[in-house]
This record gives structure tokens, sequence and C-alpha cells, in this order.
């Protein structure tokens, strides 16, 4: 929620509320429509973009995406990239 409500400038978005509401994000049956709700301005496309640069994998509650981040990770390492921290 806290990548939603700052890639949107919607602090409204990242409530204690909505963060129980949501607290699986895997969960959810339609994620972009619950968004939407959240956020009438979300687009699929723009929207995973502008909240791409907020995400923190690290504490993320979806367990896919920490999984696919590991994967990621992962791979580049096999391929001789090392990772870099902020």
């Amino acid at each position: 929620m806290a990548a939603l409500a700052a890639a949107f400038d919607t602090p409204r978005a990242d409530t204690p509320a909505h963060r129980k509401r949501f607290t699986d994000p895997d969960d959810w049956q339609k994620p972009s429509v619950e968004v939407k709700r959240l956020v009438p301005a979300f687009q699929k496309n723009s929207g995973a973009r502008a909240m791409a640069r907020h995400l923190r994998p690290v504490s993320n509650r979806s367990h896919s995406l920490r999984v696919f981040v590991a994967g990621v990770r992962c791979m580049a390492a096999d391929m001789g990239y090392q990772e870099i921290t902020n």
C-alpha cells in the first residue's frame, strides 16, 4: 500500500484500515480492480512502472513477489552480476 500511495501521491491509499484489509496481496481476486478503487487514475502498465520505484522487496508482504525477486537475483548472480545495495 505504501508503494501505491507514494507512486500516486495518495496518502489515503496507505491507511491502517487498507493495510489490514489487504494483508496478503496474493489473495486478491482482481488486484487491478481493487487498486483502481483506491486510486481511480491507476492504469496497469503506467501504474506498475510508477509503483516499481517504490517497492521494497525485502519488506513486501507478497510471497510471490519475494520469490520472483529471489529468482531474478539468483539468475543475475549465476550470470556474474553483483548485487548493488542502496
